[in-house]
């Protein structure tokens, strides 16, 4: 419950800020706002302690700062967290499910590359800790997807040339996002790569067959 109020507040924060207005001129309207919710929209002990922290201004030039997302990343709380393959393989399964349920043509698409890249990572004849590296590529493939517009995912009919471009950037994001997590590389390459061809003529990349690793080669002929 706690844990549930807390972004309650963070989430009325976020949104009332103003990102037209320099955010320390907010401040004010910003804590009378949250003050008088107190004890009915938002828990009391939660309130004090976001009052506690609302006098320092690098915690609000933290929120409206471009680069938050490298403050979280290199800051945050949970940068020292570790957790073996075993762990990320179960985490990789509620991300699975978000990413296929999306739309009715993909309700079991990450499971069957998953389970296609790890019979032929076997077949290939890659190690045990690999094969389970491979199962967790599979799974995450397509989390660039999230970015493309269900409009797009859900088109019955062939897809425009604009529409397409669009939908060339998921392995990007799919790329981008893993390879922020100290030790993914080689999983954010394999990911990231599934549209990859050995001549070059993939996407988004373009790398060709010297620049693609084996785990590579295998999810790019996985069908996709």
């Amino acid at each position: 419950m706690t844990e549930s109020q807390i972004l309650n507040l963070a989430d009325a924060v976020e949104r009332s800020i103003n990102r037209n207005h320099f955010i320390l001129h907010q401040v004010d309207r910003l804590k009378k706002q949250i003050a008088t919710g107190s004890g009915f929209d938002y828990h009391s002990a939660i309130v004090d302690l976001f009052m506690d922290i609302s006098i320092r201004e690098d915690f609000w030039l933290d929120l409206v700062s471009p680069r938050l997302f490298s403050i979280m990343l290199h800051f945050g709380p949970f940068r020292k967290i570790e957790i073996d393959i075993n762990e990320l393989s179960s985490l990789t399964l509620i991300f699975r499910s978000i990413i296929d349920f999306r739309s009715k043509f993909t309700a079991t698409h990450s499971t069957g590359v998953a389970e296609c890249a790890v019979s032929l990572s076997k077949i290939f004849g890659l190690n045990d800790s690999e094969v389970d590296q491979m199962e967790v590529a599979g799974n995450f493939h397509d989390l660039g997807k999230l970015a493309i517009p269900n409009a797009i995912l859900d088109k019955p009919g062939p897809l425009t040339k604009e529409e397409f471009a669009i939908v060339r950037q998921h392995p990007y994001f799919t790329y981008s996002v893993l390879n922020t997590i100290g030790g993914l590389d080689e999983i954010a390459s394999w990911a990231g790569f599934h549209h990859e061809k050995l001549d070059g003529t993939g996407y988004p990349f373009h790398i060709s067959s010297g620049a693609i690793s084996t785990g590579g080669k295998i999810m790019g002929h996985v069908p996709n």
